[in-house]
């Protein structure tokens, strides 16, 4: 969506050029500021995320950020016992791992982007993952809460 719109811009900026009355000077310029703002909207939308799981022990971690930007990041801890369902969402553009779990007593859900992983990442993960939700569907419904 982002790109498109920098598409657009970047079309209506050379559409603007070839005008040669006064309408064309009241647009000088202003590409100079929107072409960077949408290119950083791109990166803060689409990036080069980042994603690491760890499903080794009892405790899960996932973690997911942009490589230059922790700041947006999301870092879960959750117990194996209080996980309700794990899935790998690969409907859409981007590819989600999607995580239900209790927390404090109350359903949560959270989303973690694994767009950029390669072939042999996913299928591993995928593994990992049905391995997981296989396990918490057959624990019996008393999750430990946090």
């Amino acid at each position: 969506m982002v790109l498109l719109a920098l598409a657009l811009v970047v079309l209506a900026d050379l559409a603007f050029l070839f005008i040669l009355d006064h309408i064309g000077d009241l647009f000088n310029g202003y590409s100079i500021l929107v072409i960077p703002a949408l290119i950083g909207i791109a990166y803060a939308y689409a990036g080069l995320p980042i994603f690491t799981f760890n499903a080794e022990s009892d405790v899960l971690h996932i973690k997911s950020h942009m490589v230059m930007n922790r700041l947006l990041g999301k870092d879960l801890y959750i117990l194996r016992k209080n996980v309700v369902a794990l899935e790998l969402d690969r409907s859409g553009i981007r590819k989600k791992l999607v995580i239900h779990y209790i927390k404090a007593g109350k359903e949560c859900t959270e989303k973690f982007s694994v767009s950029l992983l390669s072939k042999k990442k996913i299928e591993r993960l995928a593994q990992t993952v049905q391995d997981i939700d296989s396990e918490a569907r057959n624990l019996p419904n008393t999750p430990m809460f946090i």
